[in-house]
């Protein structure tokens, strides 16, 4: 792990969860960010093959789910007929109403733009985007502390309850 942080530069090196040194400064920089170098260790991990496209497809989720982040990353375990490895960037300034459009690609849309909705009570933050399309089927992708909720939960059904009985009294 490399840290680049208040203009100097920290590494430290880990074996099977553990530090394999105290935090050490190795230099100077103008950069800010963390860089993780990682292997996985057969002897802590079941599955030590990674498929390169659930990895883009989640840390693509990372840079929607977090306006700003800027990740890239570099899958060194091939390379191309020119001697490089794979590389993607991830970022994004839209944030959910760029993520919402991406999922919404493929369909025609009615509404110009995706619906962001943003609120915070008692030091919780919730986001919400949305946007309607002529498709008959829903396509709902539910985060919670940046994990993805398979099964939906509590946050959705609100959601959806709140978001009926606004559209009933509006009608």
């Amino acid at each position: 792990v490399t840290v680049y942080r208040n203009g100097k530069v920290y590494k430290q090196a880990y074996a099977q969860g553990i530090p394999l040194y105290a935090v050490k400064e190795v230099g100077t920089t103008q950069l800010r960010g963390t860089t993780v170098h990682f292997t996985p260790d057969s002897a802590i991990f079941t599955t030590t093959v990674y498929n390169l496209h659930t990895i883009v497809n989640r840390l693509q989720e990372l840079a929607y789910l977090n306006v700003g982040l800027k990740m890239e990353l570099e899958d060194r375990r091939e390379k191309d007929e020119h001697g490089n490895s794979f590389s993607q960037h991830f970022h994004s300034q839209g944030g959910l109403r760029e993520f919402v459009a991406h999922l919404d690609s493929t369909k025609v849309s009615i509404m110009p733009a995706p619906i962001l909705v943003e609120g915070e009570k008692n030091n919780v933050v919730v986001q919400v985007a949305m946007t309607y399309n002529t498709g008959y089927s829903e396509t709902v992708v539910s985060y919670v502390n940046n994990i993805h909720t398979l099964e939906r939960g509590m946050h959705v059904t609100g959601f959806r309850r709140a978001l009926t009985r606004t559209l009933k009294n509006y009608g």
